[in-house]
């Protein structure tokens, strides 16, 4: 089934997450923050996910974090 939009509507769903649970410093500082959870899922890769990462790595993460 094709719903026009969807694409759209999941990159702005990603762009929400980033700009609320990962780009504020104070997201470092709490051990129940999204942050905490990549420095333990993917320890290599918290330099891309506190700068502004693309669709695919939102995408990724989203989805790793809802099977944990």
């Amino acid at each position: 089934m094709f719903i026009p939009g969807l694409f759209h509507l999941k990159m702005a769903n990603a762009d929400t997450i980033w700009y609320t649970f990962l780009q504020p410093l104070s997201v470092c500082d709490n051990e129940h923050a999204l942050m905490h959870d990549i420095a333990i899922l993917l320890p290599k890769e918290t330099g891309i996910y506190g700068s502004k990462p693309g669709f695919h790595c939102m995408h990724e993460l989203v989805m790793y974090d809802v099977i944990c």
